[in-house]
């Protein structure tokens, strides 16, 4: 893409309507219209921002391409994503062909819009007919309307609305021990919160239920997390090989989640 300058052609013919001039589009073997001309005397002209072979053409084509999309991880009964990342695959269908080159497809979420570096699409040459896209982004708790846009070679706008609600649950998953069996001096616990907790105990029990270890944290941050145990009672005496159990509570604003696992010490 270049500065901004000037097409223009001359016909010898008058005409009742003005001409379209037209770019033609290397990678899909196709022309692509950059709008209608502008008469000056016998000139027709158009400020046009891409070089190429240019033309002119009568436009009579006034239907808007398609666009299908949908929220690939969304629940369908409920229009609703139960995680922060969001994934949206969208078809752009138009018999003449889309337009992805020298117009960008257009994504509005709740009024901001997107760069174009925030979605992919497939480009066919051999058929600029149908064009699949991909979005993702990260978002949080909240209602959401997201609409999309794309032209098709002949200029006429497509537009697809999707409205989606995000409601992350509270959760805690990842969990696990490294090693186990334990066969070091330490094992690292690791665990992934969905979102903040207020508290996070960590308890660890005999194969008989005495808690013999306990490790609190209070206002973590949602995300991964690592807890070393150094294979240490809450007297600091070392344990004795065998089975132990842990379990993971974690607490936010009144809700409580619970995990139980198993692990070995073989030392």
């Amino acid at each position: 893409m270049v500065d901004s300058f000037l097409v223009r052609f001359a016909l010898r013919d008058s005409v009742a309507l003005n001409p379209w001039i037209y770019l033609w589009l290397d990678d899909y073997q196709k022309w692509t219209t950059m709008g209608e001309t502008e008469q000056d005397s016998i000139f027709f002209e158009k400020n046009a921002r891409h070089l190429g072979l240019f033309s002119l053409f009568f436009n009579r084509d006034s239907v808007p391409p398609s666009i299908t999309s949908r929220i690939e991880n969304t629940n369908l009964r409920n229009e609703v994503v139960y995680e922060k990342n969001v994934w949206v695959s969208s078809i752009l269908t138009d018999k003449n062909g889309i337009d992805v080159i020298t117009r960008n497809v257009c994504l509005v979420l709740n009024g901001d819009t997107f760069e174009r570096d925030r979605y992919t699409y497939s480009k066919n040459p051999s058929d600029s007919r149908s064009v699949p896209l991909k979005y993702s982004t990260e978002l949080e708790d909240g209602s959401y309307m997201l609409i999309l846009s794309a032209y098709d070679v002949n200029g006429n706008q497509g537009f697809d609305t999707l409205m989606f609600t995000v409601s992350i649950p509270f959760d805690i998953h990842g969990i696990g021990n490294y090693p186990n069996p334990v066969y070091l001096d330490s094992t690292i616990f690791t665990y992934h919160l969905t979102r903040d907790a207020d508290e996070l105990s960590l308890k660890i029990f005999t194969s008989g239920g005495k808690l013999i270890k306990e490790f609190i944290e209070s206002n973590v941050n949602e995300g991964y997390h690592e807890i070393v145990w150094d294979l240490k009672d809450k007297k600091n005496n070392p344990v004795a090989n065998g089975v132990y159990f842990y379990r993971f509570i974690a607490r936010r604003r009144g809700e409580e989640i619970i995990r139980t696992f198993k692990m070995a010490v073989l030392r």
